[in-house]
């Protein structure tokens, strides 16, 4: 398993900003698919997608670099450990916070929809 790098980070977090490819803003609405449960339902595999002129575009892998997520190329989604919570808002919300931080958009989130 390789480590995402600063730069690499900084690479996806601009993708995911720039309007011509994602153009993911503070208000937008990002919605996620589980892909993958383990059997003891500690970890799982989503991805993440948000719409753009009525095309949906995956994220997953721009998520989980930001994030600093491991990524499941053979499901093609985001891990994430744990449970007793909506696993799909905990990514939404993490990735909110590493984009924006807390300072400018305090007390905002990106909406979230499970498909």
């Amino acid at each position: 398993m390789t480590r995402t790098t600063k730069q690499e980070a900084a690479e996806s977090r601009a993708a995911l900003l720039n309007r011509d490819t994602f153009g993911i803003t503070h208000t937008g609405t990002l919605y996620t698919i589980l892909r993958h449960r383990s059997r003891s339902g500690m970890a799982r595999v989503i991805s993440v997608v948000v719409i753009r002129n009525g095309t949906p575009l995956d994220i997953s892998h721009h998520v989980a670099r930001v994030c600093g997520f491991g990524f499941d190329r053979d499901r093609f989604g985001v891990k994430v450990r744990g449970c007793g919570m909506d696993m799909g808002f905990h990514v939404v919300d993490t990735l909110f916070h590493a984009m924006f931080g807390d300072g400018e958009f305090r007390g905002g989130s990106f909406r979230h929809n499970w498909l």
